[in-house]
């Protein structure tokens, strides 16, 4: 098993979490919603969505104001995907 450093301190240390923008019952729409809302709380979070680039784009500029100084564009990340697995296929 490898060591893995410590990361518990430094409060500045940046969090990136990937999401599946196209995951969830409700869709990419109540995705970018929570995504802005744990942005708006916790500032060392960075996202990489994928899904759709032009939708979930288009999604992340409509939440864009999370404060005075900080933008939903300017921690979150977007890599286009087409494929989509939907919840009918079998794995």
């Amino acid at each position: 098993m490898k060591n893995i450093p410590d990361q518990s301190s430094g409060a500045n240390k940046r969090i990136t979490i990937s999401v599946d923008a196209m995951g969830g019952d409700r869709g990419p729409v109540a995705v970018v919603a929570g995504i802005a809302r744990a942005a708006r709380k916790n500032p060392n979070f960075e996202f990489l969505l994928f899904g759709p680039e032009p939708e979930l784009r288009r999604l992340v500029r409509r939440r864009n104001r999370l404060g005075q100084k900080r933008k939903l564009v300017d921690c979150c990340g977007i890599r286009h995907v087409e494929e989509v697995v939907s919840m009918e296929e079998k794995p």
